[in-house]
């Protein structure tokens, strides 16, 4: 029989396996069943102290928990008790239990915190399984199960990690190191004070891109599609989620099929874009969040999403243009390079059997050691940190430097320096694993990498919906709906006010296609790509453009027309120039 007993003041009772006894004269009496104050909670998700009880009724044990100064209130423990089932005695004993429980201080201290994540000065890391770390207070996560939380689980072991995950993903893909990299950058993002910053992984369906998101998310837990969410298919929130990945690489997946139309599809990127990397939720008033026993939520980490389509070309399809403050903090990162085969851009010099095939077995041998071995490397990662963190700092900043140096890339500014930041970040962040063997790679394996994905995320992308525009240009230029007046003269005033436009050689100037402003509209499938063509041939000077109006469009002479109508005027030499890098 276990048996508890109190220094505190007040009557002496004993708590033992089958209620709370009290000795009168020599003798022991039961008072009640079994209740004790288990612990005293720091709640820094509600901002208080509380106390939890524990106790045994007929039905089972349960559990109360009270705010601190409620919990010293005999009166109010004793309302909450009965509405939790628990029989208080009556008379002179529910006042020597209520005196008791009041008097009693647990001997447990836990702290409560929302979000996974830092704590004491860097020494302490969260998860929602685990501390990392010696902590002075026990710490655990008010709701370790809740469905936002990062999927940190452990499964086999490191070592079979390093062998079937780490090093074929290295030997594979640029675009691996990259990802399993901003794994291990998340945590380091509140050391660096930087800022939150996303890479959109996007390209054909079957390069590998969820493959990516599966191998990155093993360093902390995942093990298979099932674990990566669905941004257009979850019901739970950005905010949420966010919390829930606090200095942990978030991954979203499917971005293209967020809910509504093109124009509502660009508002919610734009709102991505500014929403994750602010490190905030909404702000709501003081007095509401006292009301509600709420805390502003808050966050410091990096995330990832992918899709089939450039997060520009996606604007761009919506008839907007993202800004440099939007294309900084969250970067486009094509999955593919020329000539790989999917995200895979290490190939050997001979293959056996077809690529495809090759490349296949390569990508369901990874998601199978995924299976094996996860969760075992972010952790091991996290110790480092701690082990350095009087000094790591200093070290961050100097791999960051080394990046930059080895890129070229030291004097860059603005925008531009915030995205070479976040790959600095990432850089450093995977030498350091080196260092601390985390990962099988060497440092020049991983300079390599990450400089390869800086470049290529740097690089103006090909845009499949401009690509279209452009061919069908030029196909209508070379159709008969456009008179060529080098070769022959319309008869008719009914040819030209049908045809869509005329090729002609104005005043000893270069040859040019005007094309009627509304015919030349018709030509597309949509405004947004009629609009991504015109500027694009305006940045490559292949359209006439009327500056002194600030127009796309000029007022032309056509033949037999008394009327000058408005014209979108292209120099074919600089049209057919263009096409040839474009398309």
């Amino acid at each position: 029989m276990t048996t508890h007993s109190t220094s505190d003041p007040g009557p002496h009772i004993k708590v033992r396996e089958h209620g709370l006894y009290i000795k009168e004269n020599g003798r022991s009496r039961r008072l009640c069943d079994r209740i004790v104050p288990y612990v005293e909670i720091e709640n820094e998700v509600l901002g208080k102290h509380q106390i939890e009880f524990r106790f045994t009724t007929a039905h089972g044990k349960r559990t109360v928990t009270l705010d601190r100064a409620d919990a010293a209130k005999p009166g109010k423990l004793a309302d909450a008790l009965l509405n939790a089932s628990y029989d208080l005695p009556l008379g002179p004993d529910q006042r020597v239990v209520l005196q008791w429980l009041t008097s009693t201080k647990p001997r447990r201290f836990i702290r409560v915190v929302r979000s996974t994540g830092w704590r004491s000065n860097f020494s302490v890391f969260v998860t929602p399984t685990s501390v990392i770390g010696k902590h002075r207070l026990p710490t655990r996560l008010a709701d370790p199960k809740a469905p936002h939380l990062a999927k940190c689980k452990q499964g086999g072991t490191f070592a079979g990690w390093q062998t079937e995950v780490a090093g074929p993903a290295g030997a594979l893909s640029s675009r691996f190191i990259l990802m399993i990299s901003a794994a291990f950058a998340a945590p380091l993002v509140p050391i660096m004070r930087q800022l939150s910053q996303g890479l959109h992984l996007y390209g054909d369906p079957g390069t590998a891109k969820t493959t990516a998101f599966i191998v990155a998310g093993s360093t902390y837990g995942m093990s298979a599609e099932k674990d990566v969410i669905k941004l257009g298919s979850t019901e739970i929130g950005l905010e949420d989620l966010a919390v829930g990945h606090n200095a942990v690489l978030m991954m979203l997946d499917e971005l293209g099929v967020l809910e509504g139309g093109l124009k509502e599809l660009a508002e919610q990127l734009r709102r991505l874009a500014y929403k994750l990397p602010s490190g905030s939720g909404k702000r709501k008033s003081q007095v509401y969040m006292r009301q509600h026993n709420l805390q502003h939520p808050d966050w410091d980490t990096l995330f990832a999403t992918g899709g089939e389509y450039a997060l520009d070309e996606l604007m761009a399809r919506a008839g907007r243009k993202r800004s440099a403050g939007e294309t900084s903090r969250f970067v486009d990162m094509p999955g593919a390079r020329k000539d790989s085969l999917g995200l895979i851009d290490y190939l050997p010099k001979e293959i056996d059997g077809p690529p495809k095939k090759w490349a296949a077995d390569q990508i369901g041998a990874l998601k199978k050691a995924c299976e094996r071995h996860h969760g075992h490397a972010f952790p091991a990662f996290v110790e480092g940190v701690i082990a350095h963190r009087k000094v790591i700092r200093a070290r961050l900043e100097e791999l960051m430097a080394q990046f930059r140096r080895t890129a070229k890339i030291e004097h860059v500014s603005g925008a531009d320096k915030r995205r070479a930041d976040l790959f600095a970040l990432i850089y450093a962040a995977g030498q350091l694993a080196v260092e601390w063997k985390i990962v099988p790679w060497t440092p020049k394996q991983v300079g390599r990498a990450i400089r390869r994905c800086y470049q290529d995320a740097c690089e103006p992308q090909p845009s499949p919906l401009l690509e279209e525009g452009l061919q069908i240009v030029r196909e209508r230029l070379a159709s008969s709906v456009v008179i060529d007046l080098r070769h022959r003269k319309p008869t008719s005033l009914e040819e030209v006010e049908a045809a869509d436009g005329v090729i002609r050689t104005w005043r000893d100037g270069p040859v040019e296609a005007c094309v009627k402003s509304e015919r030349f509209r018709e030509w597309f499938k949509s405004p947004a790509q009629q609009q991504l063509v015109v500027a694009h041939l305006a940045q490559a000077k292949a359209l006439n453009i009327n500056e002194e109006r600030g127009l796309p469009t000029r007022q032309c002479r056509l033949p037999l027309l008394k009327e000058k109508p408005s014209c979108y005027v292209l120099w074919m030499d600089a049209f057919e120039k263009q096409m040839t890098s474009v398309v």
